[in-house]
């Protein structure tokens, strides 16, 4: 069938009509953002110098704040970035002056209803501001937050929860590390190291979690935070637990202890038999316990048939001070009459070089 010319000249005017039309629609769009951001950069240049006075306590007679107390509705709106983004930055009477001006406009007020708007980055931007006005109480909203569909709303509202520094958010994000997390693992551990000790409880159940994603996480924070009230079951975790994740986190946080009671774990995870990241995780545990114990268990390892085992055995004992090189020595001093023994004493030749060019 042949197409009659005028239809075929119409379709083309059409598709010529819509793409001018779009390209200009795109082109107009583009100039009323910049016209919006260059007025709202010409309205922020005067009153920023003004916060910035309000923020470093650089305001005896009152006067820049008051100023601000008084802006229209338009200048506050230019000048809410900036005032929100100094919060986290404040601390003590500054950060109550910046917050007071952000409770006069009702920019406080608007943050708690836009934490449930429709448009993202509303949600966003409320959540990240309800963090650094460090409202506790608000911990719960934020918490639903989490579970977000947008991805970036999820991240910011897991900063603000560490930033709340609130005991009630602690259990909400470590069940966010379950299976299926919506959120990267490290911003969920960076917000609980935020909450600090005040985690510790929620952490130390998590250790008997059935998700082995958050016995890992609960493992490694408080080996950070210094938990000894969950060594024991930390000691257990080493041992036994299914997952090996779970394994070197318990195994990394005995170390960061230091402490030589729990070297019966250290020294059984460095056993020859397991898997070669739970050895190395022990050696490097090993290395914090400063004891003729965990000296003697160092040395046995240098030379491990698993080259980065022994080596990194060898370096941990020149770490260790005299007594560590003691040993060095000692293997130095054997008899090369096998291979082992022969790939230990490259080794110690290799750490004590280290420790003598200043590596350690």
């Amino acid at each position: 069938m042949k197409v009659p010319l005028a239809v075929i000249w119409a379709a083309i005017g059409v598709d010529g009509f819509l793409l001018i039309s779009f390209t200009t629609l795109v082109v107009a769009s583009r100039a009323l953002r910049l016209k919006r951001e260059r007025t709202a950069a010409r309205r922020l240049a005067p009153l920023r110098p003004l916060l910035l006075e309000v923020a470093s306590e650089d305001d005896p007679q009152a006067g820049s704040l008051r100023r601000l107390q008084s802006l229209g509705p338009d200048d506050w709106e230019a000048l809410v970035p900036a005032a929100a983004g100094l919060l986290g930055k404040l601390r003590g009477s500054s950060k109550q002056q910046i917050a007071s001006l952000l409770d006069a406009h009702g920019s406080t007020a608007r943050a708690y209803g836009d934490l449930f708007a429709r448009r993202a980055t509303r949600r966003a931007r409320a959540a990240e501001m309800i963090g650094s006005l460090g409202h506790e109480e608000l911990a719960p909203r934020l918490l639903r937050l989490l579970e977000d569909k947008r991805h970036d709303v999820r991240l910011v509202a897991a900063r603000a929860l560490g930033q709340l520094r609130s005991a009630d958010a602690s259990a909400g994000l470590i069940a966010a590390a379950g299976e299926r997390s919506p959120i990267p693992r490290g911003v969920l551990g960076h917000a609980l190291l935020r909450i600090g000790h005040r985690a510790v409880p929620e952490l130390t159940r998590a250790l008997s979690s059935p998700d082995w994603r958050r016995r890992s996480l609960a493992a490694d924070l408080l080996g950070r935070l210094g938990a000894l009230s969950a060594a024991e079951q930390l000691a257990g975790l080493a041992s036994d637990d299914p997952a090996l994740s779970v394994r070197v986190g318990a195994v990394e946080a005995l170390g960061r202890f230091g402490l030589p009671e729990w070297l019966g774990p250290l020294a059984g995870a460095a056993g020859r038999k397991n898997p070669s990241r739970l050895r190395e995780a022990a050696v490097e545990a090993l290395s914090g316990v400063a004891t003729p114990e965990a000296v003697s268990v160092l040395g046995s390892l240098t030379g491990d048939g698993d080259i980065r085992v022994g080596a990194k055995a060898a370096v941990s004992l020149a770490s260790l001070g005299p007594l560590g090189r003691a040993a060095l020595e000692r293997v130095l001093s054997a008899d090369l009459d096998d291979e082992e023994k022969a790939r230990a004493a490259a080794q110690a030749s290799g750490a004590l070089a280290l420790v003598a060019a200043g590596g350690r």
